[in-house]
Formats: C-alpha cells, structure tokens, sequence
C-alpha cells in the first residue's frame, strides 16, 4: 500500500472542509427556525395568557349576572305575592263595604 499523496489528502481535507460546512449551515438554519419557533411560542403564550384573563374576568362577570338575575326572580315573585295579598284585601274590603251600603242604599230607593 503506497502512502497518499500531498494532492490526495488536500482533496480529502476540501471534501471533509465542505461536508463540515453543509452540516454547520444546517444547523445554523435549525437554530434560525428553532429561534423563530421560541419567539412564536411566547407571542403565543402572551396571548394565551391574555385569553386566560379575558375568560376569567368574563366568568366572573357571569356568575354576577347570575346573581344579579336569582336576586331579580326572588324579587319578582315576592312583588307578585305582595300584589296577590293587596288585592285580596282590597276586593275583602270593597266586598265589605258594598255589603254595609247595599243594605242602606236598598232602603233608600226601594
């Protein structure tokens, strides 16, 4: 086996020298999309963060409209039940009183 020569082992060194620089260029453009890839992930983070706020500030003002609308039936049903009572004493009171003139009014005309 004959050593090789100067021109063989410069050939071998260019080859080793260019297969280096595809391989550092790919990885250069990996670490250019993984940068690109971090940036869009914490744009997406803020604004999941921002979302998270947004439901949680809508939640509460939902559970406070619930709130708002039990207190509003309550208050409904109770109003109704006050009505329920003053008509019957009102129709009590002109059945009543209808009943005391009726007599004294039939006295009169008849």
């Amino acid at each position: 086996m004959t050593e090789p020569s100067a021109y063989d082992l410069l050939r071998k060194l260019t080859e080793v020298e260019i297969t280096l620089a595809k391989v550092t260029q790919q990885l250069e453009n990996q670490t250019n999309v993984l940068e690109e890839v971090r940036k869009e992930l914490l744009v997406t983070r803020e604004k999941a963060d921002a979302a998270e706020e947004k439901a949680e500030l809508a939640y509460q003002k939902a559970r406070q409209a619930l709130k708002e609308i039990k207190q509003t039936r309550e208050e409904t049903l109770r109003t109704q039940n006050e009505r329920k009572i003053d008509r019957r004493w009102f129709v009590g009171t002109a059945l009543t009183v209808v009943s005391l003139i009726l007599p004294i009014l039939i006295t009169f005309y008849f």
